[in-house]
């Protein structure tokens, strides 16, 4: 065998042997770096990563999922006008969840119930959301114009590409919170319960 036909895996490294010695090392390292670049070289790639839809407009960060509600205009029940500006919300958390509608009914001499499905019930909804402004300022202004579109008494447009996974393109806000959290007073966390809401028709 000569210097150019060394093959390793004839060699046991536990057991020394007389002919590695005339072999150079520095090539048997070669041989096998070669080796594992070859296998890295072989690896099946992964897709491509998600680009994120736009950067945060206040830190810079790239920002994956949002939440936009659509503004409008609506008449209180005082007989005045008000509107509802559209809002981005970027540091926002969403939760979907959907009940299907069934009646049970109880029949004598049997043990459980039959069941009558009736149709898939309502999504709830649950959006979790952070408003920020500067260091040592209240978001006083983006308080404001969220606080009127939760309390106004109409279905809201909303656009998100999560919630569109489920067809939701409107909500109706049953309940929300704000509460306030020490040492975070730039920071205003909300928490929003909803109902997905389509447009319904009677043929007459």
């Amino acid at each position: 065998m000569t210097r150019n036909e060394f093959i390793i895996g004839d060699i046991n490294p536990l057991q020394p042997s007389a002919g590695l010695a005339q072999y150079n090392t520095a090539q048997i390292s070669r041989i096998v770096i070669g080796q594992g670049l070859n296998s890295l070289r072989n690896v099946p790639q992964g897709p491509e990563p998600d680009k994120p839809l736009y950067a945060s407009t206040m830190l810079g960060t790239p920002v994956m999922a949002d939440l936009q509600i659509l503004g409008g205009s609506y008449t209180g029940r005082d007989g005045k006008k008000y509107t509802v500006p559209d809002i981005r919300l970027e540091t926002v958390l969403i939760s979907v969840s959907q009940t299907k509608n069934i009646i049970t009914t109880q029949v004598a001499n049997r043990d459980g119930t039959t069941k009558e499905y009736i149709g898939l019930g309502d999504y709830m909804v649950s959006i979790s959301l952070i408003l920020a402004a500067s260091n040592g300022v209240y978001p006083k202004e983006e308080m404001a114009a969220l606080g009127n579109a939760l309390k106004a008494p109409v279905t809201l447009g909303v656009v998100s590409e999560f919630l569109q996974q489920w067809d939701i393109d409107n909500l109706v806000i049953t309940d929300f919170a704000t509460p306030q959290e020490p040492g975070k007073y730039s920071t205003q966390t909300v928490s929003i319960q909803a109902l997905s809401d389509d447009n319904f028709y009677i043929n007459l």
